[in-house]
């Protein structure tokens, strides 16, 4: 076992201390049990804070990158926009949508494809502000996006509430409607798609709604939102699209929509 004596005579420029050999030295110096050139304390403490250093940078930057990567995974994905030809696709999935960020022009038509991934539950797709509700179960939007939109809806769905939309029906004519015609009780469109391998598609027009809507699954009594099965589209005016939503110049027939809560 080598001593600190023997590394100290033996080493002079002390380049090859350890830490404890450079504390435990610094600590013989100053209470005078080793004299002289080859002890020199100035040097051993600059090695000594050169050691110090070298063991924090490292804690510091694995700190560093933790921080960076538990911010990048806590902050929200990027909002997503239809292509060139307006076409839009959606995936539904136990108790997610993907995209759940979605950005839209109004004035723009747009092809939503809407693909149900689950392999055993039906899932519901409605957009609008201002929840309401049965009793405790969420079954519908007080505000419908939808409301006097003319909406063509092709291929298979299990149920379509038309609500106040003008509903074209394409495809698939054995799907139910929804009960009270063209009024659904003022619960806004919704189409709900049962597991499959076929798309289900619904066209439209952005309307003229300047603002933050949600989009979500009302199924099996409400579940499917309590479970957090939403997400946000924001509809913007063609010439404003890259301001934030409240700040677009008002509508003299429709302002802004309130933020869903």
């Amino acid at each position: 076992m080598r001593t600190v004596a023997n590394t100290v005579s033996r080493c002079p420029s002390h380049a090859n201390l350890t830490a404890v050999e450079l504390e435990t030295t610094m600590a013989l110096v100053e209470d005078g049990t080793l004299r002289g050139s080859t002890a020199r304390y100035g040097e051993l403490r600059q090695r000594a804070l050169q050691k110090e250093d070298a063991m924090k940078y490292p804690m510091m930057i694995v700190a560093t990158v933790g921080l960076v990567l538990l911010v990048l995974g806590c902050s929200e994905a990027p909002s997503v926009s239809p292509d060139l030809q307006g076409t839009l696709n959606i995936t539904l999935d136990d108790f997610k949508f993907t995209p759940d960020r979605i950005d839209l022009l109004a004035g723009r038509k747009v092809r939503m494809i809407l693909e149900n991934k689950s392999t055993k539950h039906a899932h519901g797709f409605a957009i609008g502000y201002n929840l309401t509700r049965e009793g405790v179960y969420p079954n519908g939007f007080e505000n419908d996006l939808f409301e006097g939109v003319d909406v063509t809806v092709t291929g298979p769905a299990k149920l379509i509430n038309p609500g106040d939309a003008i509903l074209t029906r394409e495809g698939d004519a054995g799907s139910e409607n929804g009960i009270g015609g063209n009024s659904n009780n003022g619960h806004g469109f919704m189409v709900l798609i049962e597991p499959s391998s076929e798309p289900t598609i619904i066209e439209f027009i952005v309307p003229k709604k300047f603002g933050e809507w949600e989009f979500t699954s009302f199924e099996n009594d409400g579940e499917h939102y309590e479970e957090g099965m939403r997400g946000i589209v924001k509809v913007f005016a063609m010439e404003d699209n890259r301001k934030p939503w409240n700040k677009m110049p008002k509508d003299k027939d429709q302002p802004p929509t309130p933020t869903p809560k």
